[in-house]
């Protein structure tokens, strides 16, 4: 699933920098902005780290104005996606694949900006990510690329691991990464099992009782990371994932685009928007920036030795 730490930072108000000098954007004109997300509102403190518009010149209150639509549910977003266009915003800055979806739906003509998303070519969004026309640009993580990539990792550090239990997707898109992620698993010799249970303790009694060795979740919210961290210890099950934050937490490991990266490209697509520049020629950006972090004290608690291979190319480790 998509991590809800990493698209609190999707919010795209502009308060982050020191201003600097409006030079091609009218101090008049306000551009009224939409943003939609599945998740709840930020707290003032996840609002720290919006994206950099400012050194763009786009100054909340001056020159841009956010109508956020944070509907607490997946269920509530085309909904709220139909009024940011009732609204007449000029664009909507969409947080993950689902808020896409409906955000498309719902508009073929105001520019829809993905803070991120799945594959959108797999999942008819766009149809090409050079070239990606109608009214849909943005960045978008290509998951099986991450998943290869953090099996791979996961079959270095723990060799001897065979069975890694993840959470059973309840919706499309999550069922699309889950079968990229079987396929990576299945490449180095590892069977991925998905547990349909709820709550976090039953699915991880549930993994114990499987005899999984290993957790793979793709995200949690800076406020679950410490419970799940905790019930994860006593099942003495390690746990990987694809935010930085989890290992920061307690996980074993986390492999990640880098979220500082990630932010500007998707600031620098919606000012290209915002002085003029057509969605259908601004190509889907990529993560070319990647960050590897371990957690030394989680593995020291597994009895788990990491490989001086590993550490050394470990972007953060947790001691």
């Amino acid at each position: 699933m998509i991590d809800r730490r990493g698209f609190v930072r999707m919010a795209l108000s502009g308060g982050l920098v020191a201003p600097l000098v409006l030079t091609a954007c009218s101090r008049e004109t306000v551009h009224r902005l939409g943003f939609l997300s599945p998740d709840e509102p930020p707290s003032d403190a996840e609002n720290q780290d919006w994206p950099p518009l400012r050194p763009f010149g786009w100054i909340e209150g001056k020159n841009i104005a956010w109508e956020n639509r944070y509907t607490g549910g997946s269920d509530k977003l085309p909904a709220a996606a139909r009024e940011l266009v009732g609204l007449k915003v000029e664009m909507i800055v969409t947080d993950g694949t689902r808020a896409t979806l409906a955000a498309k739906d719902a508009t073929t003509t105001i520019p829809i900006v993905m803070y991120s998303a799945g594959d959108p070519v797999a999942m008819g969004i766009v149809p090409s990510l050079a070239r990606p026309g109608g009214n849909i640009t943005g960045y978008c993580i290509l998951n099986a690329e991450l998943s290869a990539k953090r099996a791979a990792l996961l079959h270095e550090l723990m060799p001897a691991v065979r069975l890694v239990a993840s959470q059973a997707p309840t919706n499309p898109v999550g069922s699309f990464m889950v079968q990229q992620a079987e396929a990576a698993y299945r490449a180095v010799g590892i069977r991925l099992i998905l547990i349909e249970a709820d709550p976090v303790e039953s699915f991880l009694a549930e993994a114990s009782r499987q005899g999984a060795q290993v957790v793979d979740i793709l995200g949690l919210s800076s406020a679950e990371i410490p419970g799940f961290m905790a019930l994860a210890r006593q099942y003495h099950l390690a746990v990987i994932g694809a935010d930085g934050d989890m290992a920061r937490g307690g996980a074993l490991m986390a492999y990640e685009f880098n979220q500082d990266d990630h932010d500007a490209r998707v600031a620098a697509i919606i000012d290209k928007i915002l002085r003029g520049a057509k969605p259908a020629d601004i190509p889907v950006e990529q993560p070319t920036r990647f960050e590897l972090v371990i957690n030394l004290k989680a593995a020291k608690e597994l009895g788990i030795t990491v490989p001086e291979s590993l550490l050394l190319r470990a972007d953060e480790v947790i001691r």
